[in-house]
């Protein structure tokens, strides 16, 4: 069997090229480390060690590695939500209030009630219920009060 794998070619050039493979893997990493420590903001924590001290001393190399954990990009938390960006606030355009009536006479029988109301400077006749003027409706008279609506809002207006 030993005599099998000194004679078989195959054997050898695998073993030739796993060899190959871990240099090679060696290598980009040993380039990778020294591309990140020669970074310029970590050139002046990594500079080389003195005759005092060691390359391969304990503190040197705890600061070497933590230097490479802080030049990793920090990614985002995956367990917590990315901050919401703030929107901005779009104003709202209300419609504009109808300019309410006022209630300037008022005349309450059982028969026939009847009511005056001024829309701004304009006068109405005497209106009874169902009759509009200047686009409000009269929906009732009562004895105290005259209901009106105007775009489905009803308003309740009562003598001054």
């Amino acid at each position: 069997m030993v005599r099998e794998i000194r004679e078989d070619r195959t054997f050898w050039v695998g073993y030739l090229v796993l060899l190959l493979v871990g240099v090679f893997l060696g290598l980009r990493s040993e380039r990778t480390i020294a591309a990140v420590l020669a970074a310029h903001k970590y050139s002046v924590a990594c500079s080389t060690p003195t005759t005092e001290q060691s390359a391969f001393d304990p503190v040197r190399l705890g600061l070497r590695d933590s230097l490479l954990v802080q030049a990793r990009p920090t990614a985002r938390d995956p367990f917590h939500a990315p901050p919401a960006k703030p929107q901005p606030r779009r104003e709202e355009k209300r419609p504009a209030l109808p300019e309410i009536p006022s209630l300037r006479a008022l005349l309450y029988d059982k028969v026939n009630p009847s009511a005056k109301i001024s829309v701004g400077s304009s006068l109405s006749g005497w209106l009874h219920e169902g009759d509009q003027f200047r686009g409000w409706t009269v929906v009732d008279i009562t004895p105290t009060s005259v209901w009106v609506s105007k775009e489905s809002r009803v308003y309740v207006i009562r003598p001054q």
